[in-house]
C-alpha cells in the first residue's frame, strides 16, 4: 500500500491506538476527545474510497490534543488545511465526500492492513519513506 503525507510533519512516532471502522467516524471522534500524549491513531478504513475519514476539524483536533500523528487505511479531505497543521497525517488518498456518524467500529482491537498487524501499544514510527511497527520502543 502507497501511503501519502497529508499533514505538516512527515516525520511522527507513538505508541498506537488502534481504531476500525467502514465510512463512519465516530469512534475516531470519540479517540480525538481523549489526551493524545504522543500517540500515533492507526485507523483502519477497509481501503475505502468512498469517504474521508479525517478532514481539516478533526485533524486541528488531532494537533491540539496532543497526538503525534495518524495513520489511515482510506482517505482525507481538506488537504490544504491538514498541511499546514504540525502533526502527521498517513493516508491512502483524498476524497471530498464527509463520513457517517453511525456509532459503528472498534477501538483498541487488533488491526491488519498492509500485511502487517498494528495492536493498541505497539510503537509506530513513520517517515517519508513509509511506517516502522514494534513490539519494543526503538532507539533512533
Amino acid at each position: 500500500m502507497d501511503f501519502r503525507d497529508y499533514g505538516g510533519k512527515t516525520r511522527f512516532s507513538g505508541k498506537a491506538i488502534t481504531i476500525q471502522c467502514l465510512e463512519t467516524n465516530q469512534v475516531l471522534r470519540e479517540t480525538l476527545d481523549e489526551a493524545g500524549e504522543g500517540r500515533v491513531l492507526v485507523v483502519d478504513g477497509q481501503a475505502s474510497k468512498r469517504c474521508a475519514l479525517l478532514g481539516d476539524i478533526l485533524g486541528a483536533k488531532l494537533h491540539r490534543n496532543g497526538f503525534s500523528g495518524i495513520i489511515i487505511n482510506g482517505c482525507v479531505r481538506d488537504t490544504e488545511d491538514l498541511g499546514k497543521l504540525p502533526v502527521g497525517v498517513k493516508a491512502l488518498n483524498t476524497c471530498p465526500v464527509k463520513p457517517g456518524k453511525a456509532p459503528v467500529g472498534t477501538k483498541g482491537e487488533p488491526v491488519t492492513f498492509a500485511g502487517i498487524t498494528i495492536n493498541t501499544g505497539d510503537w509506530i514510527y513513520a517517515c517519508a519513506d513509509g511506517v516502522v511497527v514494534s513490539k519494543e520502543e526503538l532507539v533512533i
